[in-house]
């Protein structure tokens, strides 16, 4: 279904701003004939393939909040008009409502003794029950990539899935909890690294230059 118009994302701009000049125009091309025209974008590129899953589900979700509110809100239940009733049905009514019925309030009382006693017989009736460990998940190229930008991390999110592929995402004998802080990490050991000395290049001029 085509539309007119779209939101285009700052995480869009930034993905695309760290690709080559080549994949940029590709992929913004495919964002624009995806959300206007529903079109399925033919990407060439690995860079591209690899991050245009994470924008189409922004877009996807776009489309999903424009068709909802096309559909209108919620539709309202039908008014019951109110039954009529004479006054003395009324005055009736009132003064029994405001009699205390002393048999539900001995029931009420039995019931709560009844609970107290329950609970305190089993002891540890209201003790957290222990949290379910979750399953980790290994993120995918796009998702690091995603995480990357939107820490400003500069470092190549292929090769940290790659890495941590090859070695089953362990660090040494332990699993892997949390793939986002091994991003942190990451960043942290590549800013603290040395850079490497550029080699000084020596320019031959008449001046120094040795038959």
């Amino acid at each position: 279904m085509a539309v007119e118009s779209f939101v285009f994302y700052r995480s869009f701009m930034e993905s695309i701003a760290e690709m080559r000049p080549k994949d940029q125009l590709a992929t913004f091309w495919a964002i624009v004939r995806y959300a206007l025209e529903d079109k399925e974008p033919e990407l060439a590129s690995a860079m591209t393939r690899a991050v245009f899953p994470v924008m189409r589900a922004n877009l996807d979700a776009n489309k999903q909040r424009r068709v909802n509110g096309k559909r209108g809100g919620r539709s309202k239940e039908p008014m019951v008009p109110p039954e009529e009733t004479n006054g003395l049905e009324e005055e009736n009514r009132r003064f029994a409502g405001s009699e205390p019925n002393e048999t539900e309030n001995e029931t009420e009382n039995v019931t709560e003794t009844e609970n107290e006693t329950k609970t305190n017989t089993r002891g540890c009736a209201d003790a957290p029950s222990k949290k379910r460990q979750t399953k980790f998940i290994p993120p995918t190229v796009a998702e690091v990539q995603e995480y990357c930008n939107e820490k400003g991390y500069r470092l190549d999110a292929g090769q940290f899935v790659e890495f941590y592929e090859a070695s089953g995402w362990m660090r040494g004998k332990t699993k892997i909890k949390d793939w986002r802080a091994c991003v942190r990490t990451w960043q942290k050991n590549e800013s603290n690294r040395p850079q490497k000395p550029q080699p000084q290049i020596e320019i031959l001029t008449a001046a120094n230059w040795e038959d």
